[in-house]
């Protein structure tokens, strides 16, 4: 009987077809087109996009993770890699549903939500240089973007 070859994903170096996830975001931006300009979509949407795919992809070990950080705001990011289950995470108890729900604050609960994300994560989120640029320029759209009920379907 042959066995069974186990990968921990968080250590396969497979290659990553970046062709097929750029189309994949694409097709959701273009549902979500609605109030925004396509000019626009590399300065809120694409970003929001990507925010909800993470998120969705940490749901099912998000809770696991928020518990571990208030046990311990000092915890090893690369433990926490392996309680979420991917090389990122968010510590932030929010999510972006929950964010919708409180107009009032969600301005200062979505910053409070993108700091719960892993350094790398944020990295690609808010440098200038190497990633999306989603800092505070974009600060009056991303609560509007979050509004865009599309963002949440996405």
């Amino acid at each position: 009987m042959a066995d069974k070859q186990i990968i921990d994903a968080m250590w396969d170096d497979s290659p990553v077809d970046v062709s097929t996830e750029v189309n994949f975001i694409w097709s959701i931006a273009n549902k979500l087109r609605g109030p925004y300009r396509s000019d626009k979509y590399k300065d809120v949407i694409i970003p929001m996009t990507i925010i909800r795919r993470f998120e969705c992809a940490l749901a099912p070990t998000k809770q696991k993770v928020v518990d571990q950080f208030k046990a311990n705001p000092n915890f090893p990011a690369k433990a926490m890699y392996r309680i979420s289950g991917f090389q990122f995470y968010n510590t932030s108890e929010f999510d972006l549903a929950e964010l919708v729900n409180d107009a009032d604050l969600i301005a200062a609960n979505f910053k409070s939500y993108l700091q719960g994300f892993s350094t790398n994560v944020l990295e690609i989120l808010m440098s200038k240089e190497r990633g999306l640029n989603f800092g505070e320029e974009n600060g009056q759209e991303q609560p509007a973007a979050l509004r865009h009920q599309g963002v949440l379907r996405a």
